[in-house]
């Protein structure tokens, strides 16, 4: 890796990082940032409505911009847009100004995940899927910060500015080191200037399977995350014990990423996919089985986690390898539905676990996980016979 794309990394990593620390610190400031604004404390999850709301308005735009421009100036909006909204957000003592900054914050952050998530494929056209399990295993390294950093700004300011003011000062020297990046050079549809756009891809079936996955599977990530505190303490779990097993899940869930460059090198990127689905399908099911004897459904929440790691980047490699040309709009249209389904997924988990009980709550990991696992076979048949038609032609051709 030459020193040019060692730079644009090294600057993913840590963008991803702070996006990690900011989502997961908004939690615990939750409650100072409502009292501060003089509203209700119910009221307070408003203001992640504004962030998935913030993200939902670029995503899109942000991918199909970067194939349009260049990844450059995407990454460069991103940063600086992302962390004006921490600012704000430190400075915000009206809600309607909290909601503003939420809007800044994940408006930069759908614009970061699209373009990095194109440009780690531009980086690593031969290893894409172990290139962006890397990346975002720095999320959960960010997202694992988060709250401790949180904890100690509430302590020492009373508030999570700290936190906040790390994302913001981040992000601007991210934007500095990408300013003068030099970046690989475009796809040859790009270059001929027929990149492809969103209306041709939502007309191939993979693109439908494997955004259809990225929409089941972002539900069921975040609400077992959610809802396994509840779950477990419904059981009888102490707080703490609840609190570490929930973390568990976390960590497992980096874990996975974390592993998978390894497992990348004796498997396919969709044979793995479907592994990892099947490995969840199996975990989810014995989650349901054992739900109301909670050791065993506290293992089972650490195995979901540790099989769940790897679905989102491999989905994305698997999208950005197969339509280079359109790498950024495929990327923002895969995370614009992982975005729509985090808005009411964990909400109909929790629902169903809080007035059905835990076997009904955890059905809903397990009914996603089965359709995942449907997908993800469609999904590598389109592939295999992509790949099957792509080596007829250049056999043909020749």
């Amino acid at each position: 890796m030459d020193v040019h794309n060692r730079r644009l990394t090294l600057a993913g990593y840590a963008s991803i990082t702070l996006l990690g620390v900011y989502v997961a610190a908004l939690g615990p400031g939750l409650p100072e940032l409502a009292a501060r604004a003089h509203v209700a404390t119910a009221q307070a999850g408003t203001l992640i409505t504004a962030v998935f709301a913030g993200s939902l308005a670029t995503t899109l735009a942000a991918g199909r911009a970067a194939d349009r421009f260049g990844r450059r100036p995407l990454v460069l909006a991103g940063c600086l847009i992302n962390g004006c909204g921490a600012l704000a957000l430190v400075t915000a003592h009206a809600w309607p100004a909290a909601l503003a900054a939420g809007f800044l914050l994940g408006g930069g952050d759908g614009a970061l995940v699209s373009a990095f998530h194109a440009l780690f494929a531009d980086l690593n056209p031969q290893g894409s899927g172990a290139a962006l399990n890397r990346l975002n295993v720095f999320f959960g390294v960010g997202a694992l910060a988060g709250p401790a950093l949180a904890g100690l700004s509430l302590q020492t300011v009373g508030d999570i500015r700290l936190p906040l003011l790390l994302v913001a000062g981040g992000q601007a020297a991210t934007a500095c080191l990408v300013a003068g990046g030099r970046y690989p050079a475009p796809s040859p549809a790009h270059a001929h200037g027929a990149p492809l756009g969103i209306r041709q891809l939502a007309r191939l079936p993979l693109v439908w399977a494997l955004g259809l996955t990225i929409f089941v599977y972002v539900a069921l990530e975040v609400g077992l995350g959610n809802w396994a505190f509840a779950y477990l303490r419904a059981g009888g779990a102490g707080v703490a014990t609840a609190s570490l097993l929930t973390t568990a899940y976390w960590l497992a869930l980096t874990a996975g990423r974390l592993l998978s460059p390894a497992l990348l090198r004796r498997l396919a990127e969709p044979d793995l996919l479907l592994l990892v689905v099947a490995t969840a399908t199996l975990a989810a099911l014995g989650l349901v089985a054992v739900a109301p004897w909670r050791p065993g459904g506290a293992l089972c929440v650490v195995l979901l986690g540790l099989a769940f790691g790897p679905i989102w980047p491999l989905v994305f490699a698997i999208a950005t390898g197969a339509y280079r040309e359109g790498a950024g709009a495929v990327s923002g249209m895969l995370a614009t539905g992982g975005a729509i389904s985090g808005l009411g997924g964990p909400w109909l988990q929790g629902v169903l676990l809080v007035q059905y009980g835990p076997r009904a709550g955890m059905s809903f990991t397990l009914a996603g996980a089965a359709a995942m696992l449907v997908l993800v076979f469609a999904a590598r048949r389109l592939t295999a016979s992509r790949r099957l038609r792509r080596h007829s032609c250049v056999a043909l051709s020749r």
